[in-house]
C-alpha cells in the first residue's frame, strides 16, 4: 500500500509538470485551477497517510524517525510557503486587487507543495531516477515541440512571436515554444542546456565502455538546447546562462 501511494505521488507530479508545460508554464493560471486543486488535495490525503503510517508504526519509546534536514534544504522548502503567507496577510489586510492576491497565494502553494513532493521523492529509494526522468521527459517536449514548429512540422499558434521591432528582435522572430514567451522559454532551455554541460564531466570517470556510451548519451541534447537558446533571443537567458557556466 505505502509503495503504490509513492507511486502514485511520482505519477502526479510528472503529470503537473506536463500539464504545466502544456498550458504555457507554472507561471500562467489559466486553465490550472482545477490541477492545482487536485494536486493540493492528492498531497493533502498522501501526507495524512504517511502521518498514519508513521502513528502505527513508531517505536517502543514513541519517537518518530529523525529526518535530516540541512538549513539550506529547509530554507528552500519553507520560502514558497512564507511567500504565500506574505500574500495571504495582504488580502487579509485589504488589497486592491483581492483577485491578484488570491491567484498569487495559490501559486506559490502550488510552488511549495511541487518543491516538497519532489524532495520527498528525491529521497525515496529510487527516487531519484523518476525525478531525472520527469526533468529530462519536460526538456524534451519543450524542446522538441518548439524545433518542430520552427521546421513547419508541428502548428503551434503562439511559438513563433512575431515583432518588427530591431530592438527585441534582430531577425524578427523569436522562438517561445509551448510557453508562449520567449524570455521564458530561453532561460528554460539555458538551465536544460547548463545541467547536461555540468553532468559531462561525471562520464569521464567511468570505465572506457561505459564512459563512453554515457558521455554520447548525455551529449545529444546539447545541440538542441542550444538551437532552442539562441533561436530565443533572450538576452536574458544568454547573460544567466553565460554568468552561470562561468
Amino acid at each position: 500500500m505505502k509503495r503504490w501511494v509513492q507511486r502514485m505521488g511520482e505519477a502526479a507530479l510528472i503529470a503537473v509538470l506536463l500539464v504545466s508545460c502544456l498550458k504555457s508554464g507554472f507561471y500562467f493560471t489559466v486553465d490550472m485551477y482545477p490541477v492545482w486543486i487536485g494536486y493540493g488535495l492528492l498531497c493533502f490525503l498522501m501526507g495524512t497517510f504517511a502521518l498514519m503510517l508513521r502513528v502505527l508504526t513508531r517505536s517502543e519509546k514513541g519517537a518518530f524517525p529523525e529526518a535530516a534536514f540541512s538549513l539550506p534544504e529547509f530554507m528552500l522548502l519553507v520560502s514558497p510557503f512564507l511567500l504565500m503567507t506574505v500574500y495571504a496577510v495582504h488580502w487579509l489586510l485589504g488589497s486592491l486587487s483581492v483577485q491578484g492576491s488570491v491567484n498569487q497565494l495559490l501559486r506559490w502553494g502550488l510552488y511549495g507543495l511541487f518543491a516538497v513532493s519532489a524532495f520527498v521523492i528525491a529521497r525515496r529509494q529510487g527516487g531519484r531516477a523518476v525525478l531525472a526522468a520527469a526533468w529530462h521527459t519536460v526538456g524534451g517536449l519543450l524542446c522538441a515541440s518548439a524545433l518542430l514548429c520552427v521546421y513547419g512540422i508541428l502548428q503551434l499558434p503562439y511559438a513563433i512571436a512575431h515583432t518588427a521591432n530591431p530592438g527585441i528582435s534582430a531577425t524578427g522572430a523569436r522562438l517561445a515554444g509551448l510557453l508562449e514567451y520567449p524570455n521564458t522559454f530561453g532561460m528554460l532551455m539555458a538551465a536544460f542546456l547548463l545541467e547536461r554541460l555540468f553532468a559531462l564531466p561525471g562520464s569521464f570517470r567511468l570505465k572506457e565502455s561505459a564512459g563512453m556510451i554515457r558521455l554520447l548519451r548525455g551529449a545529444i541534447p546539447l545541440l538542441p538546447y542550444a538551437a532552442a537558446l539562441l533561436l530565443s533571443e533572450s538576452r536574458g537567458a544568454w547573460l544567466a546562462a553565460g554568468v552561470a557556466l562561468a
